[in-house]
Parts: C-alpha cells; sequence; structure tokens
C-alpha cells in the first residue's frame, strides 16, 4: 500500500506537502518504499527542489538526512541510459546551495544526518574555497565514535584535500 501512495505522488512532486510526504515516505521501514521516494524526488523538477532544501534544516532529523540523501548529485547520461532519463534541469546555483546545506549537515548533532551529508557530497565536485569550507566544517566536530560515519568523514576529508588544491 505504501508502495502505491509512493508511486502515486510521482506526478505531483512539485509542491511543498509531496516533497513532505516523500520525504516521510523515504523513512519508511520498507527498503522499496524509501528507494521509490528517494528515486522519486532526486527527479523531482527545479522548482520543487527549494522544499528539499527546506527539508535539510527540519527539526526531525530524518528529514534532514532524507534531504541529504534526495539532494545527491544525480548526472546527465542521456535518455535511457542506465534505466533512467536525464534528471530535469537544476536550478542556477543549486550546486552552491547545496554545498551550503551539507557542510552545515556535516556538524549536526545526529549522526546519521552527518553521514548521508558525506554521502551527498562525495557527488559534487566541488572548488578549491567550497573543499576548504568542508574541511574546515568537518574539523569543527569531534571525532566520530560511529565506525561508518568515520570512514566516510576521512574518505570526504581526503577528497576535500585534493579537491582544495
Amino acid at each position: 500500500m505504501q508502495t502505491i501512495a509512493t508511486w502515486n505522488l510521482r506526478g505531483s512532486s512539485k509542491n511543498s506537502e509531496t516533497i513532505r510526504a516523500l520525504l516521510e515516505a523515504s523513512k519508511d521501514k520498507h527498503s522499496y518504499v524509501r528507494k521509490e521516494a528517494l528515486d522519486i524526488l532526486r527527479y523531482s523538477p527545479g522548482e520543487a527542489r527549494k522544499f528539499i532544501y527546506q527539508g535539510a534544516e527540519d527539526v526531525d532529523p530524518g528529514i534532514r538526512a532524507s534531504s541529504a540523501y534526495a539532494l545527491i548529485y544525480i548526472p546527465r547520461l542521456g535518455p535511457g541510459r542506465m534505466g533512467r532519463g536525464d534528471p530535469p534541469p537544476r536550478p542556477p546555483g543549486e550546486k552552491e546551495t547545496v554545498v551550503s546545506l551539507m557542510t552545515r549537515l556535516l556538524k549536526d548533532d545526529n549522526v546519521e544526518v552527518r553521514k548521508a551529508a558525506c554521502f551527498c557530497l562525495f557527488g559534487y565536485h566541488l572548488e578549491a574555497d567550497e573543499a576548504r569550507q568542508v574541511l574546515s566544517a568537518l574539523e569543527e566536530f569531534p571525532q566520530e565514535t560511529d565506525k561508518d560515519a568515520r570512514e566516510l568523514k576521512d574518505r570526504l576529508r581526503a577528497a576535500a584535500e585534493q579537491q582544495s588544491r
């Protein structure tokens, strides 16, 4: 039933209520529902992206993490490649917006949010100043106790150090 409800939101992912419902669905206990909701969010049109940005600042850590996963960069591969068409055009300045949001989420109190922010940032080529911002944010948070979060943080640090040159 959840999958059908999530699937039905596919064509209407342009308003705040629908985006919120998809962000909620991306926290579902069933992996297929989570996957479908995130897939719809990642391919949402440019005008809906602002609602995903708002989710990155939500009080619910699950919504913040879902927003980070929804903002993962999807490259344009050409129609029909990888089983999907290209994502719709992104709003001007999206990369800068996403990097700014994810840099803040790297310092989040919730470990799952920090992991999602790291994962999201891996998809973006950072300019030198953006890479330095990421490195600064990574230094501001104390040592990770979660093994996965620590490994993601270390990998992101290495990538940002390389891109900061």
